[in-house]
C-alpha cells in the first residue's frame, strides 16, 4: 500500500515541482511550453512504466483501484500533466500596448511601436510604463483582486499623493495617465477608486 501510495504522489506532484524549476530558469515562453511538454511525456511514460514493471494501480478516493490498463495510465497522466503544467508555461504578466498616433513633427512612428503600456505585476499590482528618453518608465499602481462582477479594482493616488509618490514627467499628467489606464482596463471587469 506504502509504495503504491508514494508512486502515485510522485507522479502528481514531481511534474509540478520540476515546472517550477525550469520556470526560474528558462524565461521564453516557448521553452516553457516545451519543457511542460516533456515533463507531461516522462509522466506519462513513468505511470505506464509503474504499471507494466511494478505492478501498479493508482488509487482512487476511497481507496478503490482503477483497472486502466497501462497505455489508457500513459494518456491519463500525460493529458492530466500537461493541462496542469500549462498554467506555469504561460507568462503571469499581461500586457496591453496602444499604438499613438503620428508624432507631431509630422514623421510616423514605425509599424507596431507603442509609447505606453499598462499590465498586471502578480496577483493585485498594475502598472504604467512609457517609453521616454530611450527607455521605459514604470508607474507602480495598487490594485486589488475581487471576486464580484469586476475582477480587479485599480487604486488610483490623489492628486496631492500622485505629485508626491511619482516622478516629475507624470505629476501633471494624471487624468491622462488614468484615462489610458481606464482605456485599456474597461468597466464592469475593472473598479477604479480615486479617479
Amino acid at each position: 500500500m506504502f509504495p503504491a501510495m508514494l508512486i502515485q504522489v510522485g507522479l502528481i506532484f514531481l511534474p509540478f515541482v520540476l515546472m517550477l524549476a525550469v520556470r526560474a530558469r528558462v524565461k521564453g515562453r516557448a521553452g516553457r511550453l516545451f519543457f511542460a511538454l516533456l515533463i507531461a511525456l516522462a509522466a506519462g511514460w513513468a505511470a505506464r512504466h509503474a504499471s507494466m514493471d511494478l505492478g501498479w494501480k493508482p488509487l482512487l478516493k476511497g481507496g478503490h483501484v482503477a483497472g486502466l490498463s497501462p497505455a489508457a495510465l500513459f494518456w491519463t497522466f500525460f493529458a492530466g500533466q500537461f493541462i496542469a503544467l500549462l498554467f506555469f508555461a504561460l507568462p503571469r504578466e499581461r500586457t496591453v500596448s496602444f499604438v499613438v498616433p503620428p508624432q507631431a513633427g509630422g514623421e510616423p512612428l514605425p509599424p507596431g511601436w507603442a509609447t505606453w503600456r499598462v499590465g498586471h505585476t502578480g496577483r493585485d499590482q498594475m502598472y504604467y510604463e512609457e517609453y521616454r528618453d530611450g527607455r521605459w518608465e514604470r508607474l507602480e499602481i495598487s490594485g486589488e483582486m475581487l471576486t464580484g462582477p469586476a475582477h480587479h479594482v485599480i487604486y488610483f493616488a490623489s492628486p496631492a499623493d500622485w505629485a508626491q509618490r511619482y516622478p516629475a514627467w507624470a505629476q501633471q499628467r494624471r487624468g491622462e495617465i488614468i484615462a489610458r489606464i481606464k482605456s485599456a482596463f474597461p468597466e464592469p471587469d475593472y473598479e477604479y477608486h480615486g479617479a
